[in-house]
């Protein structure tokens, strides 16, 4: 499902509105709920009911800085395939005004996690929905995403995380974007050295267990390939399940056609692994 709420979101969610339509989303055979979230109080949403469920977050937490593309594409392939998907607007997301945007800078690890940790219950919740067969994957932030909840949580059987930090000083030291961490970080890490260290992924890899897929770009000067081979180090270190897709001639997005063809099937493949059996 996609989540939306009524007179908030900046511009309209088409396919919201479709199966909002008077006896649309029945036909469809998707179901309308409410989930009750602490800063709004009602959300509608609705899901279609297979078994197995799949959070999926983008880069800044998606809602339309880069849904038009490769994760909104990879949204589509993964309900054709059987999962029912989350796609959250949590805090740091657009839509909801730029407090909202901003309230997570300086905090990657706060309300945008238990967010998406709330978002997650509510899947649970839902009777269609095994909460013992849950997956997660994100690109850009939401690979950084994926990258701190596997020291946060066990929620889920596998995660898949594209073009994601793992430690953000050494990510400042080679990114092309030298604004955006200072502005997110408050300042340089030799100025704001506890915000870099409280919000990186590699301070928690001592409680990493779950099962991830890292993939990455050569060409990526936004997110440098460093920090995906060092999440699939730690990974490989850790005795983790984990499998590392990497492709020399992209950057912080797959572009070419085969290599796009590649990087959804592999992501499929990997959920399936792990989503599919009880385990």
């Amino acid at each position: 499902y996609q989540v939306a709420a009524r007179g908030i979101l900046s511009r309209p969610v088409a396919h919201m509105m479709m199966v909002e339509a008077p006896g649309v989303a029945e036909m469809l055979g998707m179901t309308r709920f409410e989930a009750k979230f602490w800063w709004l109080q009602h959300i509608p949403a609705f899901v279609t009911p297979p078994a197995t469920a799949l959070m999926l977050l983008g880069a800044y937490v998606l809602l339309r800085k880069h849904r038009e593309h490769a994760v909104m594409l990879l949204l589509w392939l993964a309900l054709t395939a059987g999962y029912v998907v989350a796609f959250p607007n949590p805090h740091g997301s657009t839509g909801y005004g730029q407090k909202f945007t901003e309230a997570i800078s300086g905090d990657w690890g706060g309300k945008v996690m238990e967010d998406i940790m709330k978002v997650t219950d509510a899947l649970a919740a839902l009777p269609w929905v095994d909460e013992d067969r849950m997956g997660a994957m994100g690109w850009s932030w939401g690979g950084y995403a994926m990258m701190w909840l596997e020291g946060h949580t066990d929620r889920f059987k596998c995660l898949a995380a594209m073009m994601g930090v793992y430690d953000l000083r050494s990510m400042y030291g080679a990114t092309e974007e030298l604004w955006f961490p200072e502005w997110e970080m408050r300042g340089p890490p030799w100025k704001s050295r506890q915000v870099y260290e409280k919000n990186s992924p590699a301070r928690f890899v001592d409680r990493w267990k779950t099962p991830m897929l890292v993939i990455q770009g050569a060409r990526d000067f936004r997110v440098v390939e460093t920090e995906a081979f060092s999440t699939f180090n730690a990974l490989q270190r850790r005795g983790i399940p984990s499998r590392l897709l990497y492709f020399p001639d992209e950057n912080h997005w797959v572009l070419k056609p085969q290599n796009s063809r590649m990087w959804h099937r592999t992501v499929l493949e990997w959920l399936d692994r792990w989503t599919r059996t009880r385990r």
